[in-house]
């Protein structure tokens, strides 16, 4: 079995540089860090992971703790976890999933939060081990999360782009920080666009926004909304196809998050997809360097949601001229 002493050999350097290129790279030069690396692969050698982490006084498993009612956990957790799962992975690491607080345990060597509100912070302040949550906070706690501002304000863009004449806001009814940045983008999407803005925030489930849309007291035609999940963005489309109103031609949607409920939608949901496998992967590079010691770079991780258009939930060119060109013939006769 090739030994860390046969590798020092190879690369013609000292068993020391060859152990701080394993455990301590940051303090290597990437010279150094290279001739160990080829001198590793050319006698196939494979670090003793178990062996370390007793030296280093690791558990080698973090505990991915899941704060949301189990009844309405979203569907991207899925891709989330399959994100973070990779990532622990490639370090050898075992992964351990928790849904209750008193499941929680110090048997392990960080904890990947999801779902935390702000009643859950000073709990999660109060663990011994480090944490990197998946959402966005002002505790002070790492994180990492989509620009959610960002997206809002491109979809209200896009939106007008398109040709609606009103943008509506429908978010979700939480205090929480991510449900204040996706509101805040469309705020100033309608600011710099010199429209009025209207909002609305609903309770996250899409049978109460099902239920909101039937009740709009001015469901006026042309107007697009922009909806801070799927989840509420699949009630606004059932309740107009319902109320047999015509989606795109006069009702726009684009919904927040792009997994499976903007597929299912019928018709398919315009959305902003987030990348959850990346961010799933992100948090676990964060812990990571957390747990080894090291400072990290940035506390606040964000990442860009993408577009995804459906021609058959926001009004195509096509649409909008051919919808145009009706009015103005009618205006004729």
């Amino acid at each position: 079995m090739t030994t860390l002493e046969d590798v020092a050999k190879r690369a013609n350097v000292s068993k020391m540089t060859v152990s701080r290129v394993l455990n301590h790279p940051e303090l290597v030069t990437e010279e150094l860090k290279q001739l160990v690396q080829l001198a590793m692969k050319e006698l196939d050698y494979q670090p003793n992971v178990v062996a370390k982490a007793l030296a280093q006084q690791r558990t080698l498993t973090v505990q991915v703790i899941i704060l949301e009612e189990m009844e309405i956990v979203e569907p991207y957790y899925a891709e989330l976890i399959a994100g973070i799962a990779l990532g622990l992975t490639e370090k050898n690491y075992t992964m351990q999933i928790v849904t209750e607080k008193h499941q929680v345990t110090d048997q392990c060597d960080g904890y990947i939060v999801t779902g935390a509100r702000t009643s859950d912070y000073s709990w999660l302040k109060s663990l011994n081990k480090p944490v990197v949550l998946f959402g966005e906070n002002r505790a002070g706690i790492p994180f990492v999360n989509t620009q959610n501002k960002e997206a809002t304000y491109q979809a209200s863009r896009f939106a007008t782009r398109k040709g609606y004449h009103q943008v509506v806001f429908v978010g979700i009814d939480l205090p929480d920080t991510f449900a204040q940045a996706r509101e805040a983008g469309y705020l100033e999407a309608m600011d710099e666009l010199g429209q009025k803005p209207r909002v609305y925030r609903l309770e996250n489930r899409s049978r109460i926004a099902e239920k909101f849309i039937t009740q709009f007291n001015k469901l006026m035609p042309n107007t697009c909304f922009i909806c801070a999940s799927d989840r509420i963005a699949l009630g606004i489309a059932r309740g107009l196809m319902n109320m047999s109103r015509n989606v795109p031609e006069d009702y726009g949607i684009i919904g927040f998050d792009g997994i499976f409920i903007d597929r299912v939608s019928n018709p398919q949901l315009t959305t902003m997809k987030q990348p959850f496998r990346q961010m799933g992967s992100i948090s676990v590079s964060q812990l990571m360097r957390l747990v080894e010691g090291r400072e990290l770079k940035e506390y606040k991780r964000y990442c860009q949601a993408s577009l995804v258009e459906r021609e058959h939930s926001v009004l195509t060119i096509k649409a909008f001229i051919n919808r145009e060109l009706s009015k103005v013939q009618l205006e004729t006769i």
